[in-house]
């Protein structure tokens, strides 16, 4: 019985000393073409991962867009994760794989996370990503498994894109347009 209310009385010191989670706080807004840099502290653990630094970008349904993480400091196993919708939802709430605080998961990318060549220490990347609908991204960079002389892990993350995706019928009505022009132009004329 005295066991237990120790160990009761451990695991409520432990929760009430823990660090209370904050709002998910964006870095910035990634411009199409555009590369932003940034860093994740510390060594972090293999079933965790770091908390994630969060990045936004605006796109349109059907646009394609490709994003490529790269490591710039060596000891850093970079991954991340791209959701529809922004969010400022508890950091506790954070799950790299599923849909948290009104944010759409849409993919994750790790260096053993196809179609990625495989790591260990590899960059992740997206490529041709097609957007299912108009309005706020959000990536979340996140070390995975980074070793301990990392320290202060440094990254970048380029997007490209958005770029629209022609509709099939576009350039056919583009050409009847110009069709139309030219014979209304010969009937002018003659």
């Amino acid at each position: 019985m005295r066991s237990c209310f120790l160990l009761t009385a451990f695991l409520a010191a432990t929760v009430a000393t823990s660090a209370p989670a904050a709002p998910i706080v964006y870095e910035g807004v990634i411009a199409p073409g555009g590369t932003v840099t940034g860093w994740l502290e510390g060594r972090v653990s293999a079933h965790s991962g770091s908390l994630p630094a969060w990045w936004s970008f605006d796109g349109a349904a059907g646009q394609s867009v490709s994003l490529r993480g790269a490591r710039l400091s060596p000891g850093l196993d970079l991954a991340f994760s791209l959701y529809f919708g922004t969010t400022s939802a508890d950091t506790s709430a954070f799950h790299r794989k599923a849909d948290f605080g009104g944010l759409d998961f849409l993919a994750y990318r790790d260096d053993d996370w196809g179609p990625n060549l495989v790591g260990p220490w590899q960059d992740p990347h997206l490529i041709d990503f097609l957007l299912p609908a108009t309005g706020s991204y959000s990536v979340a960079v996140q070390s995975r498994w980074s070793d301990e002389r990392c320290g202060s892990c440094s990254y970048a993350l380029t997007l490209t894109g958005p770029a629209p995706v022609s509709a099939p019928g576009t350039l056919a009505l583009a050409a009847s347009a110009l069709l139309l022009a030219a014979v209304s132009r010969r009937r002018a004329r003659g």
